[in-house]
């Protein structure tokens, strides 16, 4: 069986070709059990134990009284959280009004260059200056997918930075 799995097309990368060290090994020793993970028993039990520590750790907090306190914490959060949303929305929307940097006034790429800017950049979106020559903002959940990718590659290098 071990030796028809070796010798599939989808095991061996020699496809067809004969494996050296599988033949001499079964000159050698024809009973031979012929294993095809070449790691050694430290290598194979730190994988097990590693990969099990995390999963341990977090399901040894998730038992204790420590995660009903986060719970607690995350909650109470959340809560205030939702009771300032409409008062910070406000105020959003205030300062995207006060702003020049929003609306249909506010500083386009080309500046001072006449130019045909497209119809769906309305000035709404932060760092909206009206730049979009391949048009993948035409769609608005195209624009709000397309917008948080780019948020998050100028979050990353910020953090690389």
């Amino acid at each position: 069986m071990v030796m028809a799995a070796m010798t599939h097309n989808l095991f061996n990368p020699f496809k067809g070709r004969r494996i050296p060290a599988l033949n001499s090994t079964l000159k050698h020793n024809p009973t031979a059990r012929i294993h095809p993970c070449k790691a050694s028993w430290q290598e194979v039990a730190g994988v097990f134990i590693f990969s099990a520590i995390p999963f341990t750790a977090v399901k040894a907090i998730a038992n204790s009284p420590l995660a009903a306190r986060l719970q607690e914490r995350m909650l109470r959060t959340k809560s205030l959280a939702t009771k300032e949303a409409p008062e910070r929305e406000a105020a959003t929307q205030r300062a995207r009004k006060e702003s020049v940097w929003y609306g249909k006034d506010r500083p386009r790429w080309l500046g001072m260059i006449p130019y045909d800017y497209p119809k769906y950049l309305d000035g709404e979106a932060p760092g909206d200056y009206g730049f979009d020559i391949a048009g993948l903002g035409k769609e608005p959940m195209d624009f709000n997918k397309n917008f948080k990718l780019a948020l998050s590659m100028q979050g990353t290098v910020g953090l690389k930075l």
